[in-house]
């Protein structure tokens, strides 16, 4: 006797957002009902993934490796340093 699977089935749905606005929701996550009583549902929710915000300002290094080579003659790195600041800055 062979055992018969039956394939999942996607159903969508529209519920007034006023009605899930405790459940903190947003785009993107996933609900899944685990058990159903008399009166209640039993949900799990699923966070979609949060992207993390890119940084707005430079790093630390990053003036050392836009000037890395930069120093001619005589200039130290120091004054290379010194000339950053004095463009980014207006110093």
């Amino acid at each position: 006797m062979f055992k018969q699977t039956i394939p999942a089935m996607t159903i969508t749905k529209e519920i007034p957002s006023e009605q899930m606005r405790n459940l903190d929701l947003h785009q993107g996550d996933s609900l899944r009902v685990v058990a159903e009583t008399d009166s209640t549902l039993l949900i799990q929710i699923v966070k979609a993934a949060i992207q993390p915000p890119k940084p707005t300002k430079g790093r630390a290094g990053d003036w050392a490796r836009k000037y890395a080579g930069a120093a001619q003659g005589t200039e130290t790195t120091e004054d290379v340093r010194m000339a950053h600041f004095q463009e980014k800055y207006g110093v």
